[in-house]
C-alpha cells in the first residue's frame, strides 16, 4: 500500500473509533446526534468522508486513463459505504450497551420498578405550608404536592450541578402536570432539597437503579425529617450517560434518574414521576407495559396506550410533550388536593 493509501486508512479507523466510543457512552445516539458530542464526533466523520471523496473526485478527474477513473470511482463508493456502516455501528453499539429488559405484569407485579433508559452517562429542606384561599364567603385550604429531590454521588463542592438539574426537574414537572391549569403552579408544589452534605449515600448505576439507589434515597428523605411530609421523591446522580432513569414502581413513592444532560434528566424526571402515579409504558419506540396490549389494560392510562402519539411522555420517543388524555385525565384525580379552584 503506497503512503497516500496508508493516511487514508488511518484516517477512516480513527474515525471509526471515535464514534463507536461515542455510541457507547450516549443511550440515545440519534437524539443527541442533534447536538452534543455525538453531532461533534459525527460532523468530524462526515467531514473526513467528505475530504476523502474530494480527494478521489480530483483523481478521477486528473486521471490518465479509463482504469484510474474506474479506480477513482470506487474509492468514492468504498468512503460512502464506510461512512454509513460507521454510524450504523456507532448507533448499534449504543443501543446494545445501555437497553434495559422490559419488566412485564406477567412476571413482575405491578408495584415493582419500570426503567426508562436512554441510550448514552445535586438549601436545607424547608418546612411543608398550606396555602389557603378566602372570600367574601367561603374558605378553602389547598394542599401542596411535596416532592423532594436527593442528591446522590455527588461531591460536597458539586451542589451547584445537582441544583442545576433538580431546579430544570422542577420547571419541567410545572409545565407538564395537572397544577399548570393553577394561576400560579409553583404555589400548589412544595419542592424541597436534599443536598450532597446532607445525603452521602451511594449506589451502583448500572446495577441499582431500579432497587438500591431508590431504597437509599428513601432513607436520606426520613434521615433528613421529611418521612411524614414527602408525595413523591426523585434520586438525581451523576453519569458519564445523557439520562437515564427507573420509577421504584407502579404506583410507587420514588425513582432515581442518573446523568450529565440537564434538558435530558429533567424529562426524565418527568416520565419516571409519571410511574409513580400509576401510569404505564404506551407502546411507541420499543416500550410497552408488558408483552401484548391486553396485558396494560390494568393501567389508568390503557385509553393511550390503544390509541398511541409520539409525543406522549409515557412513550420512549424522547419527544416528551406532553400526556396523553387518559394519563391527564388520571393525573388530575391524582393532583386533586392541590388543583382546587383552577
Amino acid at each position: 500500500m503506497d503512503p497516500v493509501n496508508r493516511l487514508k486508512a488511518k484516517i477512516v479507523l480513527v474515525s471509526a473509533a471515535a464514534v463507536l466510543f461515542t455510541g457507547s457512552v450516549s443511550a440515545d445516539p440519534l437524539i443527541d446526534a442533534l447536538g452534543g458530542i455525538n453531532n461533534l464526533i459525527y460532523g468530524i466523520a462526515a467531514g473526513i468522508a467528505a475530504l476523502l471523496i474530494a480527494l478521489q473526485a480530483i483523481k478521477y478527474k486528473t486521471a490518465a486513463g479509463p482504469a484510474e477513473r474506474e479506480e477513482a470511482k470506487k474509492g468514492i463508493i468504498n468512503v460512502i459505504v464506510g461512512l454509513a456502516i460507521i454510524m450504523v455501528a456507532g448507533y448499534m453499539v449504543g443501543l446494545i450497551y445501555y437497553v434495559e429488559p422490559v419488566k412485564t405484569p406477567s412476571t413482575i407485579p405491578k408495584s415493582t420498578a419500570t426503567t426508562r433508559i436512554y441510550v448514552t452517562t445535586p438549601t436545607p429542606p424547608s418546612t411543608s405550608t398550606t396555602t389557603t384561599s378566602t372570600s367574601s364567603t367561603t374558605s378553602t385550604t389547598i394542599e401542596t404536592m411535596n416532592v423532594v429531590w436527593v442528591s446522590m454521588g455527588y461531591g460536597p463542592s458539586e451542589s451547584d450541578k445537582f441544583m442545576e438539574i433538580a431546579k430544570a426537574a422542577e420547571a419541567d414537572f410545572l409545565r407538564k402536570y395537572p397544577v399548570k391549569e393553577c394561576p400560579n403552579p409553583a404555589d400548589r408544589v412544595k419542592f424541597y432539597y436534599i443536598t450532597p452534605d446532607k445525603c452521602t449515600a451511594t449506589c451502583d448505576i448500572e446495577t441499582e437503579i431500579c432497587t438500591g439507589c431508590i431504597t437509599k434515597a428513601r432513607e436520606c428523605v426520613k434521615n433528613n425529617g421529611l418521612g411524614g411530609i414527602y408525595d413523591k421523591f426523585g434520586a438525581i446522580m451523576p453519569s458519564l450517560g445523557i439520562g437515564g432513569g427507573c420509577a421504584g414502581g407502579i404506583p410507587g413513592d420514588g425513582m432515581a434518574t442518573a446523568g450529565y444532560k440537564v434538558d435530558r434528566l429533567a424529562t426524565v424526571a418527568t416520565h419516571e414521576l409519571g410511574h409513580t402515579y400509576g401510569l404505564c409504558h404506551v407502546q411507541l419506540c420499543n416500550a410497552m407495559c408488558g408483552a401484548t396490549e391486553s396485558e396494560c389494560s390494568w393501567c389508568p392510562n390503557y385509553a393511550d396506550i390503544q390509541d398511541p402519539h409520539d409525543w406522549d411522555i409515557m412513550t420512549y420517543c424522547s419527544i416528551d410533550e406532553k400526556f396523553g388524555p387518559a394519563a391527564y385525565e388520571h393525573l388530575k384525580k391524582e393532583f386533586a388536593k392541590c388543583i382546587t379552584g383552577c
